[in-house]
């Protein structure tokens, strides 16, 4: 879909203009508005990503979380080209499919009860666009997990066209806010 397409090119050219200590500055605000979240939903298995691109930096969160005694795990794409997540003691990771880190060293895989979602753009009725291939919305077929979708304010875009397979987010985190689906 064009419309997708062009939402999703201007906001990563947005989102990699940040320098690292804005994005530093900034993911430690959305950590703030995510650890709540957390604990209100009463989860104790956790996924989130390791980042790429300029994505907001969860991982001192989920390695706080690791600590606290949460189950944390990153997601992989398996050998059938799907979405799964594997455990992660928040140290070892390996390169895997895209050049995205992967746990190393556990290979357990994990049902998540909280996944964390990296974001390119969304809208205020918690519709997401990642980078297009439609993993997550594939997996969010198959499972009752919570979805929290994770980025920073300047990614919303007025509005998101979507079709049959796109899945919403519950909630969207941001530096500023807390958006319920």
């Amino acid at each position: 879909m064009i419309q997708k397409q062009a939402i999703r090119n201007h906001k990563l050219i947005e989102r990699m203009a940040l320098d690292d200590r804005e994005r530093q500055r900034l993911s430690a605000m959305v950590m703030e508005n995510i650890l709540p979240l957390v604990k209100k939903c009463n989860a104790t298995k956790i996924a989130g990503y390791y980042p790429i691109n300029g994505e907001v930096n969860i991982l001192p969160l989920l390695k706080q979380l690791h600590v606290e005694g949460y189950e944390v795990s990153l997601p992989i794409i398996d050998q059938n080209n799907v979405l799964a997540f594997r455990l992660w003691d928040t140290v070892s990771v390996i390169e895997g499919k895209y050049g995205i880190m992967e746990p190393g060293g556990i290979f357990r895989m994990a049902s998540p009860d909280i996944i964390l979602v990296p974001l390119v753009a969304f809208d205020k009725l918690c519709n997401r666009i990642g980078y297009g291939a439609g993993y997550y919305d594939k997996f969010f077929s198959s499972t009752k997990c919570k979805k929290i979708g994770i980025g920073y304010s300047f990614q919303e875009a007025t509005s998101i066209s979507t079709e049959a397979h796109d899945k919403k987010m519950d909630f969207i985190v941001t530096e500023k806010a807390v958006i319920l689906g």
